[in-house]
């Protein structure tokens, strides 16, 4: 991607599936002579519950700001095995649409 139009700013999001699998994402910025710059592990993606337009996901917002005289930047998504052994638990659906809607009881849990 340019690099060259000053500081960058990407979100990441992965939705979880109707499998109720998600794919953890880590992230390495490699810069225009593929020497990795910056690395977000699949630890800063943090779980988000489902909106109204949106769906329960792993998101995060990564600033970028390319050294002085870059022209681009490689961004490489990728998973670990240590990940794919991980699970992400999920809002309860009932729980979500009564939050949703705001007849979400103090109590439930």
């Amino acid at each position: 991607m340019p690099a060259n139009i000053g500081e960058l700013t990407l979100t990441l999001t992965s939705e979880v599936n109707k499998q109720t699998s998600v794919f953890a994402p880590n992230v390495l910025i490699l810069d225009q002579n593929l020497t990795p710059s910056a690395f977000f592990p699949s630890e800063y993606f943090s779980y988000q519950e489902p909106g109204v337009m949106s769906a329960d996901r792993l998101e995060g917002k990564m600033r970028l700001t390319p050294a002085l005289g870059q022209q681009k930047i490689y961004v490489l998504v990728f998973t670990t095995e240590k990940d794919l052994q991980q699970t992400t638990k999920l809002i309860d659906p009932a729980k979500a649409y009564a939050k949703g809607t705001g007849k979400l009881c103090s109590g439930y849990p």
